[in-house]
């Protein structure tokens, strides 16, 4: 098709490299699925036809299909494109943000997360990544804030069972052990199938 490259064909790719990006960020950050809450393994419906939405969701569009592709300077640059022509677009500063994760830029990706809540506040996912980006870069006690009010806004048992081991997370790595123990075995009560907090939760207290 004069050498360009099918829509199909980049689903295909896309879905070729989705197990990749959640084992990946998952072993990376020793977090619950960092990217699970992308949902990438449905398309975006607005991106089906790019075009009827004007040049901001075509960028945004091309920036998320680069971004589950692995393209993540690419990514970054389309979905800034995108946020500089609608500020508004509040999926764009999400994966936005997931870009900047992968490109281990903490701080940036924290930012970014945050104005995804501000613009969509009701919601427990902008607050999950910020704590997941303020975790990384070192900052735990600020982490374990932002996901207690992704605990409060969670949806699902998964949402607020991911986010409650992200609080444990966060206390084992600043040395508090009794407290992760406690956010560990909390996560198992809100989501038994949080495999990464029963093998946390058995290590911390297993006996020598």
């Amino acid at each position: 098709m004069n050498g360009r490259r099918r829509p199909s064909s980049i689903a295909a790719r896309i879905a070729g490299r989705l197990t990749a990006l959640v084992l990946g960020a998952a072993v990376n950050c020793g977090l619950a699925a960092d990217v699970a809450p992308v949902q990438a393994e449905s398309p975006i419906p607005a991106c089906l036809d790019p075009a009827a939405g004007g040049e901001s969701l075509v960028a945004f569009c091309r920036g998320h299909a680069n971004y589950l592709l692995g393209h993540h300077e690419e990514a970054i640059a389309d979905l800034s494109r995108a946020i500089e022509l609608d500020p508004s677009l509040a999926d764009a500063f999400r994966f936005r943000a997931y870009a900047e994760y992968r490109s281990q830029r903490y701080l940036s990706a924290a930012r970014d997360c945050g104005e995804y809540a501000r613009l969509r506040p009701d919601e427990s996912e902008g607050y999950y990544c910020r704590g997941i980006m303020l975790s990384r870069a070192g900052d735990h006690d600020a982490a374990i804030a932002d996901y207690e009010r992704a605990i409060e806004r969670a949806r699902t048992a998964e949402d607020a069972g991911n986010a409650w081991y992200g609080v444990g997370v966060c206390h084992e790595r600043a040395g508090r052990t009794a407290q992760a123990i406690a956010a560990f075995r909390r996560t198992l009560e809100v989501y038994p199938q949080q495999a990464q907090a029963q093998s946390a939760l058995a290590r911390l207290t297993r006996t020598k």
